[in-house]
């Protein structure tokens, strides 16, 4: 017959070393919070009644940030790109968008704008956009904006990136043959 015995950890993960190092503690978890000294599940997952603009095609991306004080998410379909703000569902395709299954997104924050990049393999990719974060405009294009070398018929910018520095970046393409 096996016993039992109580073990009584203290409350909070400690996972800074090893396992070893966190011997007596809680090292990691999930979905797990403590409350009075014990382990207690998190409540779980609430619905969110959402309205406005339905979402349309097969999701691609998606990215989440903050304009001012409201908590955005943005996702990009092979139909379009949309934004939930709050509970409204905004649809902030850029005009002249149609569903296409090829069609993927890449997401990156600029401060408080969007960075949107559309590489739908019919137009060869690279077409990017912004969004203010303003519900009553679509997203721009981006004019003058990064400019992808090399690109062949039939290849596509593969990512935007905006970095710590301000810097918008795209990436991708292949680069066209040298001759000598």
């Amino acid at each position: 017959m096996d016993t039992l015995f109580p073990i009584d950890l203290p409350p909070g993960m400690r996972n800074t070393g090893t396992v070893y190092e966190s011997k007596g503690r809680w090292y990691t978890g999930n979905f797990v919070r403590f409350f009075n000294g014990t382990k207690q599940p998190i409540g779980g997952w609430v619905a969110r009644s959402l309205s406005g603009a339905t979402i349309s095609g097969v999701p691609r991306a998606a990215v989440t940030y903050r304009v001012g004080t409201n908590q955005v998410l943005v996702i990009g379909t092979t139909a379009g790109l949309y934004a939930i703000v709050g509970t409204t569902k905004y649809d902030i395709t850029p005009a002249g968008f149609a569903d296409v299954a090829a069609r993927v997104w890449q997401l990156d924050v600029f401060g408080e704008y969007l960075i949107a990049a559309d590489f739908e393999a019919p137009n060869n990719g690279g077409r990017m956009f912004y969004w203010t974060g303003d519900t009553a405009t679509d997203a721009i294009a981006i004019v003058n904006g990064p400019v992808v070398v090399g690109i062949q018929v039939g290849q596509t910018a593969r990512s935007v990136v905006c970095t710590p520095e301000r810097f918008v970046m795209m990436l991708g393409g292949v680069a066209p043959a040298l001759t000598p």
